[in-house]
Order: structure tokens, then C-alpha cells, then sequence
């Protein structure tokens, strides 16, 4: 019997395919647009000390592109392949091949994986081109849940903890796409409906008490402090793949049922 790891079917498959490969895109264009906001931050004096910490700080929170490198980027890489798929006629295809099951679970998680590279690979570009001629951490400008690094004098891991937070941010969103195509298999659907139900959330949070952890701000803008760092990520992650197993199970569901019925 046919595996997911092998290489002609399911998520290998996926995440080897052509389309898969244009996650770099997404992550160049990320990682440009917060460079050049970061930048253009600094350099206009609203921020005092200026090292890679910091400017990678006012980059994501200060510019207001985290809606463009959170929520937008990171579905473009796969989330819209199921609508392209589907417009094409060759779910029911893949389906006779590796089953119905196999082939929704398989999209889903390249999907959410394609999308945490792509905001990673945007970060690490970043980084890189942020880090010539500007020092790594000179002084705690920040004040979150894994700032404590910072002050254990560990920059690096507090960068890897920074980038992989919000990795889970991108990949949430990525996984909401593709399960709204899987609902109505359109790609301005799979990339409009995450945002807007980001945003009505939101709005509802403003209303009605929800667990902190899993607020609309708290999963997805801001870094909700959990206690140690290894604690704060645990959170963090652990709450975004609740979700997305709910949203696989709910995928799978959708594209079976779509699939009878054609």
C-alpha cells in the first residue's frame, strides 16, 4: 500500500510538486517588506536604539505589515492548490489514486508547511540583509515572552524562538485557506475569507471573554508570555495545531463530500 512518504504520492508529493516550489516568492517579498518598513522606521528617528533585535521588533509590530507577511504571503505558496486542483478536474483523479482521505490531509499539511517556510524564509532573508553593519542585541528593547533570552544573553535563541512563533501565525493562516477552499473552491475565496474571519474574531474578542491564549491579538499578533520560553512556544504551538487538526478534519470532510457528489 502507498504511503505518505513516498515520493510519487501523498505529502511528498505535494511539497515536491511544481507549485510548491514558489514558496520562495512569498518569502522573498515578506522578508523585503519588512526590511524596507524597518528601515524606514529607523531611519526616521521613532526609534532610538538601533540593533538587529530591535529593528526586527519595529519591522513586525511598528509598520503595520504583519497583514501582509502573516496573513497574505504565506497562503499564496499552496493554499489555493485544492481550487486549482478542482478547477482543473483532477481531484477526483488523484482521489482513485491515494483515496480521498490521503489526498485531503496530504494537501492540508503542504499547505500549512509551505506557508511556515515561506514566513521563515521572509525572516531569515530579513536577517540577513538587516545584519550588515548593524549588531546583533546591544540593549532589551523588547518586552515579551521570550525576552528573558535576551536577558540570559542569548540573542540567537531568542530569534529562533521569534521566528518559529510567528512561523505557527503563517502557517495558521495558510490552513485556514485551504480548508475555505475546500469549502468554495475559489482562489480569491481561499485568500479573502481567512482575513475577514481573522478580522470578525476579532471583533468578537472585543465582546466576549476567550481564554487569553487563544484571543484573536494573542494567537496570532502579539506573543503571549506563558511563563518560561519553551512554555510560551509549547502554548503557542499547541494552540495553532488544535486548530488545525480541527480544520483538517473539517477539510476532509468537505473535499469527500464534494467529490461524491460531482
Amino acid at each position: 500500500m502507498r504511503r505518505f512518504y513516498e515520493p510519487e504520492y501523498g505529502i511528498l508529493a505535494n511539497l515536491m510538486g511544481g507549485r510548491a516550489t514558489r514558496f520562495s516568492l512569498p518569502g522573498i517579498l515578506a522578508g523585503s517588506t519588512i526590511d524596507f518598513a524597518a528601515m524606514a522606521i529607523a531611519t526616521s528617528g521613532k526609534t532610538n536604539s538601533i540593533d538587529l533585535i530591535n529593528l526586527l521588533a519595529v519591522g513586525v509590530f511598528g509598520s503595520g505589515t504583519f497583514l501582509l507577511t502573516l496573513c497574505i504571503l504565506p497562503v499564496l505558496p499552496y493554499s489555493m492548490a485544492y481550487a486549482a486542483d478542482h478547477r482543473a478536474q483532477a481531484v477526483r483523479l488523484w482521489s482513485v489514486r491515494i483515496g480521498i482521505a490521503r489526498y485531503a490531509v496530504s494537501k492540508f499539511i503542504a499547505a500549512v508547511a509551505m506557508g511556515m517556510l515561506a514566513y521563515i524564509l521572509g525572516m531569515a532573508l530579513f536577517l540577513s540583509v538587516s545584519s550588515i553593519g548593524l549588531p546583533l542585541f546591544t540593549e532589551m528593547t523588547v518586552d515579551d515572552g521570550y525576552a528573558c533570552l535576551l536577558a540570559e544573553g542569548r540573542p540567537i535563541a531568542y530569534l529562533l524562538c521569534f521566528v518559529l512563533h510567528y512561523a505557527f501565525s503563517a502557517g495558521l493562516f495558510a490552513g485556514c485557506a485551504l480548508f475555505f477552499s475546500a469549502c468554495i473552491p475559489n482562489a480569491f475565496a481561499a485568500m479573502v475569507l481567512p482575513i475577514l474571519c481573522y478580522f470578525v474574531y476579532l471583533r468578537i474578542c472585543n465582546f466576549v471573554a476567550v481564554p487569553e491564549a487563544v484571543s484573536a491579538v494573542e494567537l496570532v499578533q502579539s506573543i503571549y508570555a506563558a511563563g518560561s520560553p519553551v512554555q510560551t512556544l509549547f502554548t503557542k504551538a499547541g494552540a495553532v495545531l488544535a486548530i488545525l487538526a480541527v480544520l483538517c478534519f473539517l477539510s476532509v470532510i468537505l473535499i469527500r463530500r464534494r467529490v461524491f457528489h460531482e
